[in-house]
């Protein structure tokens, strides 16, 4: 709760120095409600974490991540994996492995 209202606190601070004329704004109209919020009940709705969130997105404070590149990799992986498979069968016809036989003989 209190490690909360120091980041809730940070958050002002950040917001104050990026826009100096933040003072009097509803971002901290907002901000001082949570803090009530969670000065008397100890937690935050599902609507004040979201409202939080935009409001610390639109003061450039929680940066997005891009996950094209991540993204990329795993169809890559999963492109290379079919084309192995592929190959595989291809192997298992011409020379015979078996790979595609029960284990168990009865």
């Amino acid at each position: 709760k209190e490690e909360v209202m120091e980041r809730l606190d940070g958050i002002a601070v950040k917001i104050q120095k990026k826009h100096p004329d933040f003072k009097g704004s509803d971002d901290e109209e907002y901000l001082a409600k949570i803090g009530k919020s969670l000065k008397e009940d100890g937690s935050l709705t599902g609507g004040e974490i979201s409202e939080l969130i935009k409001m610390m997105q639109a003061n450039d404070l929680l940066n997005y991540y891009d996950y094209t590149i991540p993204i990329l990799i795993l169809v890559l992986c999963g492109v290379i994996s079919i084309f192995l498979a592929i190959q595989l069968k291809r192997a298992d016809k011409k020379q015979g492995f078996g790979l595609e036989l029960p284990n168990v003989q009865e």
